[in-house]
């Protein structure tokens, strides 16, 4: 018998449940990474980012809040503040998802500078033009929040607080609906992670141009090579070809130089 947690694995069927619940989570954690890749993805791929991201993001911080409560260094955080804390995580997993999802269009700068001019319109409707300048830092301020790079470490500490708040609420005894609500937030946070992670690593999109069969040549940001198709962002468009009409692909590499 091994006992893992609060998890008691003592026969086989348990251990072959326990397997094909790893090996799902794996490979849908890889899946999320990889669909951020232009790079084709494969089974071996998927398995392979997605195991490493479980044992980083979602094994190794379960352990470390594991190891505190078994010290009796926390005590439970009471249900409404659990479910506060875990609504405030959420709200700002939703804000870096669409940040990425803008940031991946090359649309940051416009929607930066309409959220300021939004911001200056709506003080000057209300008389507040003295109060324009700290709209204007308090915008940069939060668009660096919801923008810049995240360091592993703070991943780390987020998901760490993400299984403090949900722990706290199924362990409160609370209706089965809560709890349910609650988990689906944390699997919603931590695919949030996988995701976000992953665009920290590529942030840019090679540039590439698609030689159609044809001869016909298109040039913009490779986004993916995927099964049956190719896409490339263009200016504001998205354009998927059909790998049978692509003839071939030139890639830019760019090559760091010292200073």
């Amino acid at each position: 018998m091994l006992e893992f947690l609060p998890i008691k694995i003592e026969t086989t069927l348990d251990w072959t449940l326990v397997l094909a619940i790893v090996a799902a989570l794996a490979y849908y954690f890889g899946k999320l990474i990889n669909e951020v890749k232009p790079t084709k993805e494969t089974d071996f791929s998927n398995y392979l980012e997605g195991g490493m991201f479980l044992i980083l993001y979602v094994i190794f911080p379960a352990l470390i809040l594991y190891t505190i409560f078994n010290e009796n260094v926390f005590p439970v955080i009471p249900l409404l503040w659990a479910i506060i804390g875990q609504f405030i995580l959420t709200w700002f997993f939703a804000k870096r998802l669409a940040a990425y999802q803008i940031d991946k269009l090359k649309l940051w700068g416009y929607v930066e500078e309409l959220t300021k001019q939004k911001s200056m319109e709506v003080c000057k409707k209300m008389k507040l033009s003295e109060m324009t300048e700290h709209v204007d830092r308090g915008t940069d301020i939060f668009a660096h929040l919801i923008h810049a790079p995240i360091p592993s470490y703070i991943f780390l500490v987020l998901m760490v607080l993400e299984y403090w708040f949900t722990g706290s609420v199924i362990l409160s005894g609370t209706k089965v609906i809560v709890s349910f609500f609650s988990l689906l937030m944390l699997l919603l946070g931590i695919s949030t992670i996988a995701i976000v992670s992953s665009w920290g690593n590529v942030k840019a999109y090679p540039r590439a141009t698609i030689v159609l069969t044809n001869g016909k040549r298109f040039t913009g940001d490779l986004t993916k090579i995927d099964v049956g198709y190719v896409s490339i962002l263009k200016g504001k468009n998205a354009i998927h070809f059909k790998d049978e009409n692509v003839s071939y692909i030139n890639t830019e590499v760019v090559k760091k130089t010292k200073k």
